[in-house]
């Protein structure tokens, strides 16, 4: 199932105003389509999980390195086909 991903105004930002080369921004682009696309099974794992959210821990490729990216995300809403992504760091 393809999930609509609900992006906090502060995620927005975030990601917004990272700056990153053009492939960056492409490899950051299918980071969140693989969110968007995430099991079920990934997203119930206890080992993702903090308290209510989902965690999907991802590596993208920036000029040359890899570059590890974090999103919490309330899948509450999931059943309806929505992740709300609450927060985003590069860890």
């Amino acid at each position: 199932m393809r999930f609509y991903l609900d992006h906090r105004p502060a995620v927005r930002s975030f990601l917004d105003g990272l700056t990153l080369s053009r492939l960056g921004r492409i490899s950051l682009f299918y980071t969140l389509h693989a969110l968007r696309t995430v099991s079920d099974a990934e997203r119930l794992n206890p080992a993702n999980r903090v308290g209510p959210y989902f965690v999907f821990r991802r590596t993208f490729r920036e000029k040359g390195r890899l570059v590890p990216i974090r999103f919490v995300v309330d899948d509450g809403p999931a059943a309806y086909g929505v992740l709300r992504v609450v927060f985003v760091d590069l860890t």
